[in-house]
């Protein structure tokens, strides 16, 4: 039989059964599972709490310490774009991307943990470096606004100057790169963003089959590196990417 987890207080069972007729019949159950029919086990009883102390060494150890609190107040907030230039800072992109769907907890202030920084992006995705025209950039940011005319997610190392009313794929007025250099369309930039993102999760299509660099780290640990960079307390006050002419 193959068991695979489902949910909570269940398992679900498959068993492969040989049928009368020779064939095969794939027969499934779920099997409720109840303390009360548990056996204690003392040999698994100081496993489970061996693996939880080491846990809890891990997520209660300071990572970092941040002045302000970091909460999510509407669908552009300063924890959503710390997140984003911590990708593009520690990757070295032009440009970093977040969905907000991916940030699951606000950032209190003060002393901060990895278990805290963990909540706060807890998909565990690899991050990855792609490789975009300008052209595929604006449709990328027109994406991340083509639901309700409202941004679906944060940017970094550029502004993104839009009006809600357009129409879906005509809403970006303007783009603006932080620094010198003047936005093109054939140009060539580097994005910074999770490989969840990039596979054209969140219906991200633009980013399809474009040519990448895997970070070789997690979205909690660039968060995590980038924190550590910054004068302690950290402090994050940059304006948000997205910007309404509203």
């Amino acid at each position: 039989s193959i068991i695979e987890a489902e949910g909570e207080g269940s398992l679900a069972v498959a068993d492969v059964v040989r049928t009368s007729a020779g064939g095969r019949e794939v027969r499934t159950r779920l099997e409720p599972i109840s303390v009360d029919r548990v056996d204690g086990n003392e040999r698994m009883a100081l496993l489970v709490g061996e693996y939880r102390r080491r846990t809890e060494s891990i997520t209660s150890r300071v990572v970092a310490n941040v002045k302000f609190p970091l909460p999510r107040d509407g669908d552009q907030h300063r924890l959503g774009g710390m997140i984003a230039e911590a990708r593009r800072n520690v990757l070295r992109a032009d440009v970093g991307l977040v969905g907000n769907a991916g940030i699951g907890a606000d950032l209190p202030a003060g002393p901060v943990t990895y278990g805290q920084l963990y909540r706060v992006q807890p998909s565990e995705s690899g991050l990855v470096k792609v490789t975009v025209t300008g052209a595929q950039l604006r449709e990328v940011l027109e994406q991340a606004l083509s639901r309700s005319g409202r941004p679906a997610a944060h940017v970094a190392g550029i502004r993104v100057r839009y009006d809600p009313r357009r129409r879906a794929g005509r809403r970006i007025q303007r783009l603006e790169l932080l620094g010198s250099r003047k936005f093109q369309s054939s140009a060539e930039y580097s994005l910074a963003t999770d490989d969840f993102l990039a596979s054209g999760g969140e219906g991200y299509l633009a980013l399809l089959n474009r040519p990448f660099i895997p970070g070789s780290i997690l979205d909690v640990d660039a968060v995590i590196a980038y924190l550590r960079r910054l004068p302690q307390p950290a402090e994050f006050t940059a304006p948000p990417g997205f910007q309404s002419s509203r």
